[in-house]
């Protein structure tokens, strides 16, 4: 370490011989990750297509899912009442549903 501090060209080429051993390491650890995802581990190849193409695999930033499980009594709700309170969400919240368009809401009766 000493000759480092006192000889600039040698400490190039020691940090330059660092990173080529990172570098070929990194390589190695890549080829054994592809070889144990490909080999059958589901949670290496996740990460691995996370890291390759992120645009792709990786969840949106800022983004989580939530799983709602609704009970809600129609019995006593008439057809009418539901349309003009899933209206009004929607409209308080363009995003709710996901996937629809203003022809599926007309083919299907639900008019804001």
């Amino acid at each position: 370490y000493e000759w480092r501090k006192v000889d600039q060209e040698f400490d190039a080429a020691w940090t330059a011989a660092i990173e080529i051993g990172r570098e070929i390491r990194r390589e190695e650890m890549e080829e054994e990750a592809h070889r144990r995802a490909m080999d059958g581990s589901d949670t290496l190849m996740i990460f691995m297509l996370k890291a390759y193409d992120p645009a792709r695999f990786r969840e949106p930033r800022g983004q989580t899912s939530v799983d709602v499980n609704l009970s809600v009594d129609l019995r006593s709700r008439s057809v009418e009442d539901m349309r003009a309170e899933l209206a009004d969400l929607v409209r308080r919240d363009p995003g709710l549903i996901t996937g629809a368009n203003a022809e599926d809401d007309d083919a299907n009766g639900f008019r804001g």
